[in-house]
């Protein structure tokens, strides 16, 4: 999980890269993998003040996101298709389960704040190719915390 705040400090430093549609492609990785961070701490459980931190940085950063987001969709979904497209092996679906839960927690966390649904629709093409090659796969745990509209952690052991 890490550091919430090294996590908070990573997101600050990755915005504005993520702004710019220049620097916005090769930010991706690194944005997404803290905002992962992010969101695995919050499902383990805040104190409240550092909910209310976080709370801050959703707020602060939601303009700065928006127009990002499309492209942090396509980004996330492209990282799984490609993994599901070259044989989804089985050390592949923990990472091809945090994608997806990186997506869905984008949708989560900036839903009060931004229209969501409107930057990022829902994929259910996506989410049936994942049903279809978790079938094979084994050894997923979600993180402590987790919902269970997070099904994919689990669809491995189904």
């Amino acid at each position: 999980m890490g550091n919430l705040q090294e996590t908070l400090e990573k997101l600050h430093s990755t915005l504005p890269l993520i702004a710019d549609q220049a620097t916005r492609p090769n930010a991706a990785r690194d944005f997404t993998a803290a905002f992962f961070a992010l969101y695995e701490a919050q499902a383990a459980g805040l104190t409240k003040a550092q909910q209310e931190t976080v709370d801050r940085f959703l707020i602060g950063s939601a303009h700065i996101l928006e127009p990002a987001l499309p492209f942090l969709d396509y980004n996330l979904s492209d990282r799984i298709e490609a993994r599901l497209a070259s044989g989804a092996q089985a050390d592949d679906w923990p990472i091809i389960c945090q994608l997806r839960s990186t997506l869905e927690a984008l949708k989560e966390l900036y839903d009060l704040h931004l229209p969501v649904a409107d930057l990022i629709p829902d994929d259910p093409d996506l989410d049936q190719a994942l049903r279809d090659h978790a079938k094979g796969a084994t050894g997923v745990t979600a993180p402590k915390g987790f919902p269970d509209s997070h099904w994919w952690w689990a669809q491995a052991k189904a």
